[in-house]
């Protein structure tokens, strides 16, 4: 199971791949910190919309609009979903 440091080692990777325009090994690294995130985290925390967000930009930047529209939405759904369940608690 990959630790927080790793997923961040990861995420900085893949921040100076896609800052370079190494885009094939951004999205490899992206891949790495979807499922590391999903691992150490679920999909229900908003590390993995981060996650979801790295995989989406650097399909958008490949040209990969449709690819990168479903991750977009994806982690839309995730963040709207945690903030309707604090809402919910917050009510309640």
């Amino acid at each position: 199971m990959a630790q927080e440091a790793d997923i961040n080692a990861i995420y900085k990777a893949f921040q100076d791949n896609y800052t370079r325009g190494n885009y094939p090994a951004a999205q490899i690294e992206a891949l790495k910190l979807e499922q590391a995130v999903k691992v150490q985290f679920g999909t229900n925390h908003p590390s993995y919309a981060v996650a979801l967000n790295a995989l989406a930009s650097v399909s958008w930047s490949q040209g990969k609009y449709a690819k990168a529209e479903g991750l977009y939405k994806r982690g839309d759904q995730g963040a709207l979903f945690r903030l309707l369940m604090f809402l919910m608690k917050t009510l309640i």
